[in-house]
């Protein structure tokens, strides 16, 4: 299947990348409140200035830098839309999704959509004006464990201009794949290999392949099983290759769902305590989350919106809910940790060309595009309300890509950034409009 779309939903330091966006409007914690003391503020003034009438390097040097916005998101989804293998969904996976942007980037969302905190942020975005998403930073890396590829570390690319995670084990990370073959089963065997069952739902990126006939088969490929130490099994490789030279592998966690690993849970029930950890930089302290994965099971009742058929042509209250033990796992969760059911979705007004379209890839827009993300804390239920719906599809879309899902979340707040960390399960589906 294609990539999922990351996405990026502005509001007042609100921000979404990957699949999800939730409780940013609460988590930014920026600077002062605005009283309207203006003796206040001359104080606060007087505060920052040296004897010498100076600015205080340290003052100065946060209203250069600004604040950040960010959302870290450690989700197991699955992809409802009707492609069955023995009556189950075939596509699931891990969504990893770190992400933090300078709050003077964000464009502003509607003016009657402006917060999801029970409620909804929903932006539109200009292209042809200009708008565009904000670019995200760098606040440092992250280390993850309790999920089912075993401990992982996130850290900012400076090529992609995005955050990629892989294991902390170095020999499953990545390293010289000199002498592996992947034959037409796609079973990649590498000799002296140290895999493990842990590989299983992530990627690997292939360099130095080739058939008899030179033809090139590099590229990233979904782990979809463990034989032995010395084999995996992947999908989606083209021909039977051998590896030349100087080849290598480098595995990737959380990219996506992928076809056929339906038994494999990158989160479980919440019996696994998922650890979160986060090291300190310039404007983002670090932080720790400890929690249980919500939502395993969870499914939607029969009056609601199932995520895969957004309305596309006229405009309705979209519901989304859950009831008693079809909301899924529930596990006991620390005190100052937030309970909520959350959407997401973006749109695109382009479509791959027919031949090509797997019915998921999500474009860039040309024209215009929506982010949109509601909440409902402590609630089962949540409603795009008709008014909003009108206001995404004004963008024309051709595809919506929705999320619905039960997570925890804790919020972590500084005088200079606002992080949001949920975790849980989820549905995502994917609405295309059909042409007459």
């Amino acid at each position: 299947m294609g990539r999922l779309r990351h996405h990026v939903s502005s509001a007042p330091s609100i921000l979404a990348t990957g699949l999800l966006s939730v409780f940013l409007a609460a988590a930014v914690g920026c600077g002062d409140d605005d009283t309207g003391d203006d003796a206040d503020d001359a104080d606060d003034a007087d505060d920052d200035t040296d004897d010498d009438g100076t600015v205080d390097a340290s003052v100065a040097d946060a209203a250069v830098l600004g604040s950040r916005s960010g959302l870290i998101a450690v989700t197991d989804t699955v992809v409802t839309n009707p492609i069955l293998v023995g009556g189950v969904p075939s596509i699931n996976g891990a969504v990893v999704s770190i992400t933090y942007v300078d709050d003077d980037t964000v464009v502003p969302p509607l003016p009657d959509f402006d917060s999801n905190i029970n409620g909804c942020a929903i932006t539109v975005y200009d292209v042809k004006a200009g708008d565009e998403e904000p670019a995200q930073v760098d606040e440092g890396p992250f280390v993850v464990s309790g999920t089912a590829n075993g401990e992982f570390a996130c850290a900012f690319s400076d090529a992609t201009g995005e955050y990629a995670c892989q294991s902390t084990d170095p020999l499953l990370a990545s390293g010289s794949a000199e002498g592996a073959t992947v034959d037409d089963m796609g079973l990649l065997v590498l000799t002296g290999a140290a895999f493990t069952e842990e590989m299983v739902g992530m990627r690997i990126f292939l360099v130095g392949f080739e058939d008899k006939d030179t033809n090139s088969a590099d590229g990233v490929y979904p782990i979809v099983a463990f034989v032995d130490e010395e084999t995996i099994a992947i999908t989606d490789f083209p021909f039977p290759a051998a590896a030349i030279d100087g080849a290598t592998y480098t595995t990737f966690v959380g990219t996506g769902p992928m076809a056929n690993i339906a038994t494999v849970d990158f989160l479980d029930d919440g019996t696994e305590d998922v650890i979160i950890d986060k090291t300190d930089s310039d404007l983002v302290p670090g932080f720790t989350m400890t929690a249980g994965a919500r939502g395993e099971g969870f499914i939607l009742t029969k009056d609601s919106t199932p995520p895969h058929e957004f309305p596309m042509i006229e405009a309705d209250d979209v519901i989304f809910a859950c009831d008693g033990k079809d909301c899924g796992a529930e596990p006991d969760q620390e005190g100052s940790q937030l309970d909520a059911i959350v959407v997401n979705g973006v749109t695109t007004d382009v479509l791959p060309p027919l031949k090509e379209d797997d019915g998921f890839t999500m474009l860039p827009a040309v024209s215009s595009f929506a982010t949109f993300s509601c909440s409902m804390i402590g609630s089962d239920t949540i409603t795009v309300p008709i008014d909003g719906v009108e206001a995404i599809l004004g963008t024309l879309p051709l595809r919506v890509q929705v999320t619905v899902g039960r997570f925890v979340a804790q919020l972590e707040n500084s005088d200079t950034s606002g992080s949001t960390i949920v975790l849980g399960h989820s549905l995502t589906g994917f609405t295309t409009l059909e042409k007459p």
